[in-house]
This record gives structure tokens, sequence and C-alpha cells, in this order.
């Protein structure tokens, strides 16, 4: 399959996940008592997603933005690996809540880009598992009184 095919459709998969985001956003509340709401972030995030996959769609189209060098299958396991833990992310936020699966996130991506795990890689990843998302939280529920998902145990 040529390159630009790929990337044409990639972009077309990105457009489709930026657009799922945004329709589902406001469910979770866009605004919750005069501050942004669950739905604040995720709503703006799928459509900057939407909006950039389409300019990428539209410049390899054009011919704007071409691809040299070909891409091997091998080569795009990883980005395809990290594309479907964002996927199931975004479906496991409600069920885990929001702390839980960024952590998992956060191991996931790890795994996928660093497979091999030594023992600084080790406490790096698990310090930013733990670290990112109670910082996040403090952030965005705490600070700027965003609620987020909670999950089936209470986190």
């Amino acid at each position: 399959m040529r390159i630009e095919i790929l990337d044409r459709l990639f972009a077309m998969g990105l457009f489709f996940l930026g657009l799922y985001i945004s329709v589902s956003a406001p469910s979770y509340g866009y605004l919750s008592e005069g501050n942004p709401g669950p739905g604040f972030f995720p709503l703006w995030v799928g459509i900057l997603i939407a909006g950039l996959s389409i300019v990428n769609f539209v410049r390899s189209v054009a011919g704007k933005e071409t691809l040299t060098n070909e891409i091997s299958v091998p080569g795009l396991l990883k980005p395809a690996l990290v594309t479907l833990v964002l996927v199931a992310f975004v479906f496991l936020a409600d069920v885990l809540g929001m702390i839980l699966a960024c952590a998992a996130l956060v191991l996931a991506i790890g795994r996928i880009i660093h497979p091999r795990w030594d023992r600084v890689f080790t406490m790096k990843i698990l310090a930013t598992a733990v670290l990112f998302p109670v910082a996040a939280s403090l952030a965005f529920g705490t600070y700027l009184g965003v609620p987020l998902p909670v999950g089936v145990l209470g986190f």
C-alpha cells in the first residue's frame, strides 16, 4: 500500500476519533457552576484533533505535503497501539475514573514505546503514572473545580 494512502486513512481515522470525542464530550457537562465541566476540555481537544486531521488530509490530497520515506508495517505498530490505548482510555475513564484511567494510560504507553523496562525506566514510569494523574486531578478537580469522572472504585 502506498504511503500517501496510509497517511490519508490515518488522517480520516483521527478525524472520526476527534468527531466522536467532540460529540460525546458535552454529555459530561460543558459547564459546572460557572466553571469548566468535565466535558469542556475533551470537547475542545476533539475539535482540535478533527480540525488538524482534516488539514493533514487536505494537504496530502493537494500535494502540499508528500511523504518520501516508506513506512514498514512494524514501524506502524507502535503508533497504532498508542492510538488503540488512547481510544481505550476514552472508554475506560467512565469505568475506572480519570485518575486510574490516566495511570493505566501512562503505563500502557510506557510499555509500548519502551518494551523492555530496566530499573531506572521502571522507576520513572511508575512515578509518572502516580504523580501525573494526581497532579492533573489537583489542577483540574481541585483548583479549577472541574468535576472529573469517578469510577467504580471511587477515584
